[in-house]
């Protein structure tokens, strides 16, 4: 059971990542006028943390994935701060670009 939590927990991560590169790519479409559209798929992260702090109640003993209340803790700073991460980008980046055009 362990090993499935970890697994979600690597694609958590993945999916954490890739929101961290999600402003940048926006930023280099919004400088080529690109109508181009990307996805922020946040049900997905939804879904893996639901999913880790389901099976989290199931592990016996005292590593780090038998403990909920980290997981949680964890899992949803992750996501909260690569959503941060990109709304700062996007805020400064578009001042940027509008800056330069201007």
């Amino acid at each position: 059971m362990s090993i499935i939590i970890y697994i979600l927990l690597a694609l958590l991560a993945l999916k954490c990542l890739y929101n961290l590169t999600i402003p940048y790519t926006l930023l280099g479409k919004m400088s080529r006028d690109d109508k181009g559209g990307i996805s922020f798929m946040p049900y997905l992260e939804a879904i893996l943390i639901v999913m880790v702090i389901a099976l989290s109640f199931s592990v016996g003993g005292d590593s780090f994935v038998s403990d909920p209340k980290k997981i949680t803790l964890y899992g949803l700073g992750a996501v909260a701060a690569s959503y941060l991460h990109l709304v700062l980008v996007m805020i400064v980046g578009g001042w940027l670009l509008s800056r330069k055009k201007l």
